[in-house]
Formats: structure tokens, C-alpha cells, sequence
């Protein structure tokens, strides 16, 4: 199973994750794309749904059997690659998971499209941690807090986070194995 199929509604258990407190996009300087819009399935189950919020900012509703996570998204481009930032929304009562983030943390995720293809691909911790940290104590000039559950937390602003996104768009290793979710073709009436 990806680990995406895990981290959209359980990323408070997750082992291994990046979250960032600040944006990786400003939501006034993100993109707009209809062709995101609509249902995607996985093989393993796990459905994504995606509509127009307001402004340029997504809904994604993530559902696999009982579970359910609603987050906020912005598209976004640096050197020629798309990502996804991704962060929790809900209330206590409709979403306990996003509700279980009250941080609001954001997540990043490497978007690739087809015409009835997406594929979203985490920033590896591996990759992280084989990097080498400099004497000012950020690692490829980000700031973060590493737990020993291999939870990273960066603190870095927004230009710092491009500029990382810049150095590494194309950077083997730096993404994990994408999970792939394919476009559910509209339902048509029967007779159409």
C-alpha cells in the first residue's frame, strides 16, 4: 500500500513524515487547474475528491473504508515541477483527524498528471536525513526539528521552502515512490 493511502487521513500516526508550519505556497500565488478537479480511486480503495474552494485554494476530502480526512490544497509550480500543498481542515465533531492537527501543519506532495493519471509523491525523510547539516544547523539550508520517530518538523519561511524546492525538483531520491490514484469516469444516466 502507498504511504500516501496513510497519510492523508492518519498522519498523526505516521512514521515517517514532513510537515511544514509554513506554507510552500501563498495562496494568492497559487494555481489554478480544473483538471484536477473531480474523483480519483486508488487500487487500494482510497477515493480523492477535489473541488474548487474558494480563491485558488482546493478541497480534498479523503476517504478509504470508515475513514474520512478533509484537507485545504494549493497547486503550485517550481523549476518546471508541480506540487501539492496539502494541510488539515475540519472541526472536532465532522473531522476528528484534521481536527487531531490543530497545528494546521502542511504537507508537500510531487504532482504528476495525465489525462486520467495522477500520481502524488512525498518528499522522502530518507533523503533528508542523508544530507549533510551545516554549521548554522539547517540542513539544505532549512531549519527543522527531527524527532526520533522520524517526524520532521521545518520551521523555515516560505522563500526557504521554494528555494529547497528549487535545488531539489529533480533531485534523485529526493521523493518517495508515488502513489497513483486514476480519474472515476462520470456515472451518465442510463440512455445517454
Amino acid at each position: 500500500m502507498h504511504r500516501l493511502a496513510l497519510v492523508l487521513p492518519m498522519l498523526v500516526l505516521s512514521s515517517c513524515i514532513i510537515l511544514s508550519v509554513h506554507p510552500y505556497v501563498e495562496e494568492g500565488e497559487a494555481l489554478k487547474d480544473a483538471g484536477l478537479l473531480g474523483d480519483w480511486a486508488a487500487e487500494e480503495g482510497q477515493v480523492l475528491h477535489i473541488e474548487a474552494g474558494a480563491g485558488n485554494v482546493l478541497r480534498l476530502v479523503y476517504r478509504e473504508k470508515a475513514t474520512k480526512g478533509v484537507f485545504a490544497g494549493l497547486l503550485t509550480e517550481v523549476a518546471g515541477v508541480r506540487y501539492l500543498d496539502v494541510r488539515p481542515e475540519g472541526e472536532k465533531e465532522t473531522d476528528p483527524w484534521g481536527y487531531a492537527l490543530s497545528v494546521r501543519a502542511h504537507l508537500l506532495f510531487r504532482l504528476s498528471m495525465g489525462e486520467d493519471r495522477m500520481t502524488l509523491a512525498m518528499i522522502s525523510p530518507g533523503f533528508l536525513r542523508g544530507l549533510t547539516k551545516s554549521a548554522d544547523g539547517t540542513l539544505a539550508g532549512l531549519q527543522f526539528t527531527a524527532t526520533d520517530d522520524d517526524l520532521f518538523l521545518v520551521t523555515s519561511e516560505t522563500g526557504a521552502l521554494r528555494a529547497f524546492l528549487e535545488r531539489h525538483a529533480k533531485t534523485e531520491g529526493c521523493f518517495e515512490e508515488p502513489a497513483t490514484f486514476d480519474r472515476v469516469a462520470e456515472k451518465r444516466p442510463e440512455g445517454s
